[in-house]
């Protein structure tokens, strides 16, 4: 298996040979909404970001059948962003903890599924505008 080294910035995906490759962001609808916007997306780039949050964190079978079909059809690459918005890494109840792992999979296996070549993944959540302190000892 290859390493791939890249830095990623709005969609742009720069490898480590400098090549650079657009990915446009998904959809976040779902249903016959995904599939319009996604086949116009096809028509404009060949790669494209699926981020696994909501609303794409539950009932996405249809979807990734169409996507799928989609990269048999037109070679389309896809790059995922798995679920982090419902729970973290870092969570200091063990059962949200237990349960970001169990959702990071699913992601991860929706991505294998759709033969995605990247998976973000964030290991921690930090709220907005919240800071936490350090105790001191």
């Amino acid at each position: 298996m290859r390493l791939l080294v890249f830095c990623r910035i709005n969609g742009i995906i720069t490898h480590m040979d400098n090549k650079m490759k657009i990915c446009a962001k998904g959809s976040k609808k779902l249903g016959r909404e995904f599939i319009k916007e996604t086949e116009y997306l096809t028509s404009i780039v060949n790669c494209i970001g699926i981020d696994f949050n909501y609303p794409h964190d539950s009932d996405f079978k249809k979807e990734i059948i169409f996507l799928k079909k989609l990269q048999a059809d037109k070679k389309i690459n896809y790059t995922v962003h798995a679920q982090h918005l419902n729970g973290s890494l870092n969570d200091f109840n063990e059962k949200i903890r237990l349960e970001t792992i169990k959702q990071i999979y699913g992601s991860v296996d929706n991505a294998k599924e759709i033969n995605a070549k990247i998976v973000t993944l964030h290991p921690a959540l930090e709220p907005y505008g919240l800071k936490l302190k350090k105790e001191k000892n």
